[in-house]
Formats: structure tokens, C-alpha cells, sequence
């Protein structure tokens, strides 16, 4: 076995299974960050020496390997990916500023290689054929050497994921196409409790990455749960908390409501599952946005419910009257600028018949969108696909569809003592509208699906279910080919580890480091999405 040591890192050359590899580590760490066949070597030295001149997200391409430079929260990395379809999509990831020490100390080994050693058994990596199915063969064994050693903790990226989200995201990026992420969760998807819902959650923080380099999207949809009407109701408000209200008032994160506005008691129809209804003259809902088209949505119910006027950037009002039928009914404004908009929903009723207001959606022709439509205390069986009008083929799926949806329920069933079984047929019923769709509104299955699984903190320690759904949830990706990103295993199944980490939110300021039980600091929603962002930038 040989081994050369640079300042920072170590490569080993030695065998697996009479078959030349490489590895790569940090010289303070036992574990490898990343394992390569020796062939690959001076391939990926040529690709690493292109990497300074390139900006971000700009591929520097070998002949089995490929890297590029990504940025996330202030820092830049380098990403070493394979060129084939094959997973995990991340070889190695690590700072730019080692990528030269790494590049001198893979050109040393170049001239150090000795007969190679086998590698002790008790090291990562270690893969014999016994443990390979006999038709594999060396290809497959180095994917496998990579999958099993390359990935880590709590990673689950099956093969040919990512085949819908990534050829879009491409050309998203390159200025041809659109690409939509969908994301179905609870309060912690939703950004609680952050800094800024829009910028500081993990959803925020991957939406600014993925538009980044001219791919804005849009901003997407914004529910009217992010409203006093809904954050100050009853026990919820207390839960939220005035410090947080404030807040995401201050920074402009929930909408602004004039009048009388009340909780839509049949909430859980269309997208993001809230609705909020007022009878009172002159009572509106204002949010800015962004994006070039704008669409408006409200319950129908054929004269039945009020109409409204809507007006943009402060301009003349224009009248909508009730669609037909008891229907999700979308008002689309089209020819405005890219940039940010300001809508304003105004009621225009006769006193009597509502109007049922869900939110608004803004897109570009190009790029990426992030539509968000998690919610604080959702739980798995709100996101149902039984119906139209249900929020789930509203949510990522078929009435209103995404190209990769992000799914993250589980905390709050697992409080509630939902029965791993009822929760697994609750993915599968959301699973079956995206992929399928409903009567009427039928997809092809072109969706993507990763489940996000939040760190459990102290939020379940009576039922003790919560990992219970990971049974049933790995059984689901397997079957319907999703990934797992989980957070969960990621943080050691701890606490004190997270909190350690400064990672747990602070109710009464926040974003800053606390000691909550489940929701997290602005330290903590970086770290997800940091998390997250190589295996959905991955190309």
C-alpha cells in the first residue's frame, strides 16, 4: 500500500479485490471522503487544474469525472462528481480553498505508487466479490465501491434518480427551459423559525442556489398561511409566538391584511392547503412578488361566492367574477416585468357571499421555481390526492406539478401517535396523484421525489414512532424510486449533538441559536440545505 500526505490531505493506492483504487481523506480523519479506480488519476488531476478559471457551476470535464465550483451559505466548494448516470451524484465535496493541496498531493502520488497492499478489513471501503452479485463487473463494482463508501450518513439515492429534475434544471440554467421544485412539509419546511421564511430557511436558502446565474424563476407560491389570520388563530398563536409574527411581519414574509379576514373552516383544498375568507367591504390581501406572470387563487362555487378585484403595483382595479362550479378557480395576469410586483386581492361582494382566498403564484418564462407549500402543524394526511380540490394534487401534484418534489411529513404525526401503517398509506396516496394524477388530470410519472427527514430533537419522546416511518418510508423509495436525505441520522439521532452546533431554534428572537425542541436556528436551516443542494445541483 502506498500513501502520500499533503497538508491536508492523505491518498492512499491499494487494492479491493485484486482491482487498483485510490482514496481520499482528510489527514485528521480515519474515515475517505471519496474512492476512484487508479485509471481514473490522471484524469482527475486534469480535471481539478481546470477548476480555478471557471465560475460557478461551470463543468470542468475529464473522461470518467467531472467538478465544478458551487456556492453555499458565503463559501465556495468544489464538487467531484462521475460523468455516467450512476449514483451517488456526489463523489467528493470540500472547500476551494484545499483544492490545491489535494491537486499536489494526487500529482505525488503519481510518482509514489509501489505494489499495492490490500487495505485492512476494519477500514471503510473494504468490499470483497462475496459481497457483489456475481454478474457485476468492474464498472459495477467501482459504482459500489462508491455508493456504499462515498455517501454519507444517512444518504439513499438509488440509480437513474434525478432523470425528470436534472435535464430540466439544465436548462433552467442554461436560459432554455423551466424547471419546478415542489416541497411538502411542515413548520420546519416552512421556515419557522428562521430569520426570514424567504431567505434563511433551508427552502429559501436552496431556492437563492438554484436560481442563481440568471435562472430566476420566480418566487413562486405564497400561501395565506403566511398571514395573521393564520399565525394569530387560537392556540397557533400562541404557539408561534409574538416574537415571530413580528418578525416575519417586519421583513415582509407574511401578507398584509386589511379588513375582516377569517379562517376558511373547509381549509384543505388546493395548493398549500390554507384558505382565508372575508364578507366585508374593502377588505384585501396585499403580497409582493416576483415574476413576470401572476396567478390569483380562490375557491368558485357558480355565484356562489363573491368576486374580487385585483390590482397590480398600485394600478387600476381590474373586476373577477365567481367561476362555475365548487372548484379551485385561477385568475392568470400575464405581460408584466420580471421583477417584483406588488398584488393587491380587494374583496367585491355584495356583504353576504365570500370570498375564499388561497394565495398567489409568480413565475418567469425561464429558470427555476420553488413553490413552497409546507405548513406550520401539517401532518401526512393533509397532503391527500382523493379529489381535485384536494391540496395534494394541488401540491406538486397534477393540477399543479412539479419536475421534483421534496416531501418532509413525519414530526407531527409521530406527536399526533399515527400509526406507521396510516402514515405510510398517506405518502403513498400524495405519491399516487403526483406520479399518476387524478380523474380528469393524469400525469406520466416524469416527477422525481426525495424525502427530507427532519432531525427529531426532543419533539417525540412519549410515543417514541418516529422511527418507525422509516421502515415504511424506505419500502416507498424503493418502490417508487425516491431519494432520502435524513437529517435525523445525519445528527447522530441527538440533541445534544445539534444543539452543540447552535443548530436549535430561538422562538422569542428568531434565527438565533436556541434551545427548542424540533425547529431550527438559521445555523441549523444552513446546514440542511448545505445538506441537500450537492445531490440537487448534481447534473
Amino acid at each position: 500500500m502506498s500513501e502520500v500526505t499533503g497538508t491536508v490531505w492523505r491518498v492512499e493506492f491499494g487494492e479491493i479485490s485484486e482491482r487498483e483504487q485510490f482514496r481520499v481523506g482528510y489527514i485528521n480523519q480515519a474515515t475517505y471522503e471519496g474512492y476512484f479506480p487508479i485509471s481514473q488519476l490522471t484524469d482527475l488531476i486534469a480535471v481539478l487544474n481546470g477548476i480555478p478559471a471557471l465560475g460557478l457551476n461551470v463543468l470542468s470535464i475529464g473522461t470518467g469525472v467531472q467538478a465544478r465550483k458551487v456556492a453555499t451559505g458565503g463559501q465556495t466548494f468544489v464538487v467531484i462528481e462521475p460523468r455516467s448516470d450512476q449514483f451517488p451524484p456526489q463523489i467528493m465535496r470540500f472547500e476551494l480553498s484545499l483544492l490545491s493541496d489535494l491537486v499536489a498531493t494526487l500529482t505525488a502520488l503519481q510518482s509514489a505508487l509501489s505494489d499495492p497492499g490490500d487495505w485492512d478489513d476494519s477500514k471503510p471501503g473494504k468490499i470483497t466479490e462475496a459481497m457483489l452479485p456475481p454478474y457485476l463487473g468492474q464498472q459495477a463494482l467501482t459504482a459500489t465501491i462508491v455508493a456504499v463508501s462515498g455517501v454519507a450518513k444517512g444518504i439513499y439515492i438509488p440509480h437513474g434518480w434525478g432523470q425528470f429534475w436534472r435535464p430540466k434544471l439544465a436548462a433552467a440554467k442554461a436560459g432554455t427551459g423551466k424547471c419546478t421544485l415542489g416541497i411538502a412539509g411542515d413548520s420546519i419546511s416552512e421556515g419557522y423559525i428562521a430569520s426570514n421564511l424567504d431567505l434563511t430557511s433551508w427552502a429559501g436558502r436552496v431556492a437563492t442556489e438554484l436560481q442563481s446565474d440568471g435562472a430566476d424563476g420566480g418566487s413562486g407560491f405564497h400561501s395565506l398561511s403566511r398571514s395573521t389570520v393564520f399565525a394569530a388563530s387560537g392556540a397557533r398563536g400562541a404557539s408561534i409566538g409574538a416574537a415571530q409574527i413580528s418578525a416575519y411581519q417586519a421583513n415582509g414574509n407574511y401578507w398584509t391584511i386589511s379588513g375582516t379576514w377569517t379562517e376558511y373552516v373547509s381549509s384543505g383544498i388546493g395548493p398549500g392547503s390554507y384558505a382565508a375568507r372575508t364578507i366585508v367591504a374593502a377588505s384585501y390581501a396585499q403580497r409582493t412578488v416576483r415574476g413576470s406572470t401572476i396567478t390569483i387563487y380562490t375557491t368558485s362555487n357558480a355565484g356562489g361566492n363573491a368576486g374580487f378585484t385585483y390590482s397590480i403595483d398600485g394600478g387600476s382595479a381590474v373586476a373577477v367574477a365567481d367561476g362555475a362550479g365548487f372548484a379551485v378557480q385561477r385568475t392568470v395576469i400575464t405581460g408584466l416585468s420580471s421583477g417584483t410586483h406588488t398584488v393587491r386581492i380587494t374583496y367585491n361582494g355584495d356583504g353576504i357571499k365570500a370570498l375564499i382566498l388561497l394565495g398567489v403564484s409568480a413565475e418567469n418564462a425561464t429558470g427555476v421555481v420553488v413553490n413552497n407549500f409546507s405548513q406550520y402543524g401539517q401532518y401526512s394526511n393533509t397532503f391527500l390526492n382523493d379529489s381535485g380540490l384536494k391540496p395534494g394534487s394541488w401540491s406538486g401534484g397534477s393540477n399543479y406539478p412539479a419536475d421534483l418534489v421534496i416531501y418532509s411529513m413525519g414530526l407531527n404525526d409521530a406527536v399526533a401517535n399515527i400509526t406507521p401503517d396510516t402514515y405510510s398509506k398517506n405518502i403513498r396516496k400524495y405519491l399516487d396523484g403526483v406520479r399518476d394524477g387524478i380523474t380528469g388530470k393524469i400525469a406520466n410519472g416524469a416527477t422525481d421525489v426525495l424525502f427530507l427527514v427532519q432531525h427529531a430533537g426532543n419533539y417525540d419522546p412519549t410515543n417514541l414512532i418516529y422511527q418507525d416511518y422509516a421502515i415504511r418510508r424506505r419500502g416507498i423509495a424503493e418502490t417508487y424510486g425516491c431519494a432520502i436525505v435524513d437529517m435525523w441520522a445525519d445528527g447522530r439521532n441527538s440533541w445534544n449533538y445539534w444543539n452543540s452546533l447552535g443548530y436549535w431554534g430561538n422562538g422569542g428572537n428568531p434565527g438565533a441559536q436556541g434551545t427548542d425542541a424540533v425547529h431550527l436556528s438559521d445555523a441549523g436551516m444552513q446546514h440542511v440545505a448545505d445538506t441537500l443542494l450537492p445531490y440537487l445541483l448534481a447534473t
